[in-house]
């Protein structure tokens, strides 16, 4: 946790920012462990997460973080899907690639109308994170989404369409 806390504390500085990083990393699955086991006490930093990754973190750390914030969310056995659209930057690019990841992680059919207006969205990004989602989702209505969406204009996007709609090796 005291990594976690040091990712919160340090955004101003840099050097430490990456140094935290690296550190959060490095302890990634005894990490992922201990907020799972503490989910009760780990649900805001989840939501801090779902909200701040990718503007803090970048789009790599980011996407870890949205990871463990997934499996922290469903560890604590509550509902916080309206918590989670109510957040108050939820309008902001980077809190909505938070959500609509977020979202993919969590595996629900709920958030498949949300991920379907990002699939629409101008910014290709949008597109990528909503395709991504729906793929980890995976269920027919889900994929049925991709494939009705999959002639987008983007090349990333239709690369990205194309690994979600192939078969897994």
């Amino acid at each position: 946790m005291n990594c976690v806390r040091k990712l919160r504390s340090s955004v101003n500085s840099e050097f430490n920012k990456q140094h935290s990083v690296r550190r959060l990393q490095a302890h990634h699955d005894g990490l992922l462990q201990w907020l799972v086991d503490h989910s009760d006490d780990s649900a805001k930093c989840a939501t801090y997460f779902a909200r701040f990754a990718f503007t803090n973190f970048g789009v790599r750390v980011g996407e870890t973080s949205i990871g463990i914030a997934g499996k922290v969310l469903q560890a604590t056995g509550e509902d916080h899907f309206a918590e989670l659209l109510a957040l108050p930057d939820s309008d902001c690019p980077p809190t909505q690639l938070g959500l609509t990841s977020i979202f993919g992680f969590l595996r629900e059919d709920r958030t498949l109308p949300y991920l379907e207006g990002r699939l629409s969205h101008e910014d290709k990004e949008q597109r990528v994170f909503a395709f991504r989602a729906l793929g980890r989702i995976g269920t027919e209505l889900a994929l049925s989404l991709v494939k009705m969406a999959s002639a987008d204009p983007a090349t990333r996007v239709r690369k990205v369409v194309e690994s979600v709609l192939s078969p897994a090796d």
